[in-house]
């Protein structure tokens, strides 16, 4: 292979993310890899391609690797490294890893689909069928200024297997899990929102709170203003839609609030042995 053919496999793979003085970082997109130096990128020269180290360095060092910008973007469907006007952004978004069999439909999507109809109601349930469906097929639209909010008082109805669902079809950056309510009210909460869906087990809201009002600026909001700690004030992209599970009815919803979808999950077995049966064959 010539060296001009390597050199431009070597712009395709590692990208500036940095640079101290005269010493420049690179990020390897085939190993996921930080803060690589020019030696390492050299080394794997000499190694892969089989070219000795003084024609390597000197290779490496009239390639013109391109610079990352400091921020990641969240982008579904575009590649792990993308360009935007110009600027080559590292992408927060992965591709999942739940692929659908070629020639077979796979009969998941029904067992799903029925699964919601018996938790949520018919009705319910195709409202969420749809979010879901748009959200997928129309990543870049803002997101819908709705948050579910899906209980049941006593545990094991499947609203964990729903969240366990949509990390595997979506993918596990699409898909942000939390079992905690409280850092939603930390400095850098905004974070949080940089994905597809932000989903909250053992939600506790407080009617009145610092966390309740954060709830409504990002149900309703596709970017705001972060005081992330050491990074000062700056804009972040917040197309997350907020998934709330909890064992109790919401009490801290004000009156005519419209951002929140709220029902009831549940699955009526007629006894413990139809329940394990059931989730067994899901």
């Amino acid at each position: 292979m010539n060296k001009y053919k390597v050199q431009e496999l070597l712009t395709k793979r590692f990208y500036i993310t940095n640079q101290q003085g005269a010493t420049y970082k690179y990020y390897d997109t085939e190993l996921q890899e930080d803060g690589l130096l020019e030696s390492n990128i050299v080394g794997l020269v000499c190694h892969e391609h089989g070219i000795d180290y003084k024609e390597a360095k000197e290779m490496v060092k009239h390639t013109e690797f391109r610079a990352l910008a400091p921020t990641a973007k969240y982008r579904p469907d575009k590649p792990e490294v993308f360009c935007d006007s110009g600027i080559w952004f590292k992408n927060r978004w992965v591709a999942p890893t739940f692929k659908e069999r070629e020639g077979n439909r796979i009969p998941y999507p029904d067992l799903f689909i029925e699964h919601l109809n018996l938790a949520l109601g018919g009705t319910t349930a195709a409202y969420v069928i749809d979010v879901l469906a748009h959200r997928l097929q129309n990543p870049y639209d803002n997101k819908p200024h709705t948050a579910f909010y899906f209980y049941h008082e006593v545990g094991g109805m499947g609203k964990s297997l729903f969240v366990d669902t949509l990390r595997h079809v979506l993918g596990e950056h699409s898909v942000k899990s939390l079992n905690t309510i409280k850092r939603l009210d930390s400095m850098s909460s905004s974070e949080l929102w940089n994905t597809s869906w932000l989903c909250i087990e053992e939600a506790d809201v407080t009617k009145g709170s610092s966390v309740y009002d954060n709830l409504k600026a990002y149900v309703t909001s596709d970017v705001t203003e972060s005081d992330a700690k050491y990074k000062g004030f700056s804009k972040v992209e917040t197309p997350a839609m907020l998934m709330l599970m909890s064992n109790r009815p919401p009490t801290f919803i004000e009156p005519n609030d419209r951002r929140f979808l709220v029902n009831k999950w549940h699955i009526d077995f007629p006894d413990d042995k139809a329940k394990t049966g059931y989730f067994k064959e899901y």
